[in-house]
């Protein structure tokens, strides 16, 4: 459990990096500086420590990989945190505990820790003195970011006093993370870069208004009558049940290479039958997934399915070719 704050601040609340109060600030000379400015250092200058986050000449950005520790013994913020923190191509080791987390810090090297301060056998504060301890020997620092249900400003001194670099308030959100990144794990900021081209996707992918079924596209495509593409979209629906149980055990597993194979394989299929909107977002997803690209993988992955159940629901609605509009 948290130490109960003693009493209230009298002056200044926490300044915390929120998603209400921290504005997303464009480059890092400013990010640090923001950040400096509410959070005081509280060890050597930060240095990178794994070999993941120091990428060779011939590494792709695509490729570059932040190590996390993230420790916390609540099974939602942990879900919560590591669906955050996957979606910005960390590599995440998992602790429930202190001593689970110390065993961590002593056998591997990590660029952030993320730790929560109510764990079940010492707290937040406890577990990082170890670790500062711990590094006396090994000439290193890592990062230290506290997760808190409290934004006191007790707590926050709490924090720095025990060799913390900064808190944040639960939920973790993406922008919260990514503003820890980039501040604090400089070397991820060549991901961040190669994000960019991938940013922005029309607001509409998601919500598309064209047909859910074209046949005269599919008419010129195979030059067949309605009757015959309607046939092979019928063969189509047919597949999606065991496409679907396919991707969600895909994305269960992380294994966005079988997502992206999924998806190329919906392309086609849609295609040939004028499914246009399940075309789109399967080649969309297809060609994020082979680009690298991370950042929003999670909402088109989601399209994906929403659009499949749309074309689903459609054809279970319509009695014949002659009633699909």
């Amino acid at each position: 459990m948290e130490k109960p704050s003693k009493k209230k601040s009298e002056k200044t609340a926490v300044k915390t990096i929120s998603k209400k109060q921290q504005p997303v600030i464009k480059n890092q000379k400013a990010r640090a500086s923001q950040l400096n400015s509410t959070i005081k250092d509280s060890g050597p200058k930060v240095t990178a420590t794994s070999t993941l986050n120091n990428p060779t000449n011939t590494q792709k950005p695509s490729e570059i990989t932040t190590s996390v520790l993230l420790v916390e013994d609540h099974h939602v913020a942990t879900r919560i945190a590591k669906n955050v923190l996957a979606s910005l191509n960390c590599h995440i080791e998992f602790a429930s505990n202190g001593k689970a987390a110390l065993e961590l810090i002593k056998n591997h090297d990590f660029d952030l820790v993320l730790m929560d301060i109510g764990l079940p056998d010492m707290n937040g504060y406890e577990v990082s003195q170890h670790i500062r301890t711990h590094e006396l020997s090994k000439s290193t620092h890592v990062p230290i970011i506290a997760l808190t249900a409290h934004g006191d400003s007790e707590h926050y001194q709490l924090c720095l006093d025990a060799g913390m670099n900064a808190m944040i308030t639960k939920p973790l959100c993406k922008q919260q993370a990514s503003e820890i990144l980039a501040t604090f794990v400089p070397s991820h900021q060549k991901w961040f870069e190669y994000q960019k081209p991938y940013q922005n996707i029309d607001e509409n992918i998601l919500n598309l208004k064209e047909k859910i079924v074209d046949f005269d596209y599919a008419k010129a495509l195979l030059g067949a009558n309605e009757t015959a593409i309607y046939e092979i979209l019928k063969a189509l629906i047919q597949s999606l049940p065991q496409e679907v149980t396919n991707l969600q055990k895909a994305y269960q597993q992380g294994n966005w290479k079988t997502i992206g194979a999924i998806a190329h394989k919906l392309k086609s299929g849609a295609s040939y039958c004028g499914a246009l909107r399940l075309k789109f977002v399967s080649a969309r997803l297809y060609d994020y997934v082979e680009a690298g690209a991370t950042l929003l993988q999670n909402e088109l992955y989601q399209g994906l399915l929403s659009e499949i159940e749309v074309l689903q629901k459609f054809m279970a609605e319509s009695k014949s070719s002659a009633s699909i509009s």
